[in-house]
């Protein structure tokens, strides 16, 4: 599991967000870090609308996490396997 969520957002409970992570059984699970500060007090901070400017770098930063996800997925359940994990249709390298 991976959260993005700033430290002031006023939607949810980042605190009780951050506790369920915490409690999450993968070990990869993990916040990942906002573009640009951890404190913003947004809910929702990327897309065309509230943050045109955030939403690449949020995009990549889940891409990422899920490609490693993938790859530590496959090589403990096929040994050996190829470490690459696929290509996301339409998405950039």
């Amino acid at each position: 599991m991976a959260i993005m969520l700033g430290d002031l957002d006023p939607t949810i409970s980042a605190k009780k967000a951050l506790a369920t992570l915490n409690r999450w059984p993968h070990p990869a699970s993990r916040r990942l870090p906002l573009p640009g500060e951890t404190t913003l007090a947004e809910h929702v901070f990327a897309g065309d609308i509230c943050g045109p400017g955030r939403t690449q770098d949020c995009v990549n930063a889940f891409e990422q996490f899920i490609r490693g996800v993938m790859v530590s997925d496959r090589n403990e359940t096929h040994p050996g396997h190829s470490q690459t994990p696929p290509n996301f249709a339409g998405a950039s390298s």
